[in-house]
């Protein structure tokens, strides 16, 4: 335990010099939460398309002029109430991929992403653009470790994300062979 309050300590003097270095002439407070950043990373979140809706874009983007042109809404088996609670509490704003590559020429177009509630406030994303999609498709969400699935609820019945642990083989021999498993 000592070393680890001896290296708080550190990280703490170290801080306070680089803020009195670089910001010398403020009276601003800084307050951070080292916990976030640690926990974020090493966690990231797939979320599959469970529905998917052509819609005309001008229903995402609000502008009439995008009438002609194709929209998806994409419904995901995770959202706000569950491990993108982040987006309501925390004003976070998550951005997905699509888990697997696409086609370079496949075209951009328009989407909302909604969590599977129903509920008008269970929006991951808006106005994003991506490649047609379908039901079955995953979208990735890196850096979704800290205040996310520790926070999932099961509203309206939906179960919280199930955790896989993945890791390359090269990393699980590293592992196994230091903890002599």
């Amino acid at each position: 335990m000592m070393q680890f309050a001896s290296t708080q300590v550190f990280i703490a003097e170290t801080i306070r010099d680089a803020i009195d270095e670089f910001f010398p002439d403020t009276d601003k407070r800084l307050i951070a939460e080292p916990g976030r950043f640690f926990a974020a990373g090493p966690f990231s979140l797939v979320a599959n398309i469970i529905h998917a809706t052509q819609v005309p874009a001008s229903k995402i983007t609000k502008n009439a002029a995008d009438d002609a042109e194709p929209g998806f809404m994409y419904y995901i088996n995770d959202g706000v109430y569950g491990s993108f609670n982040c987006i309501l509490f925390d004003h976070a704003h998550p951005i997905g991929y699509p888990l697997f590559d696409v086609a370079e020429n496949s075209p951009s177009m328009v989407s909302t992403i909604w969590g599977p509630t129903c509920d008008s406030l269970d929006l991951v994303e808006d106005k994003k653009l991506l490649p047609k999609m379908a039901v079955g498709d995953w979208l990735y969400y890196p850096d979704m470790g800290a205040y996310t699935l520790a926070a999932a609820t099961t509203f309206n019945g939906f179960s919280k994300p199930v955790p896989m642990y993945v890791m390359t083989e090269e990393m699980w021999h590293k592992i196994r062979d230091s903890c002599h498993i």
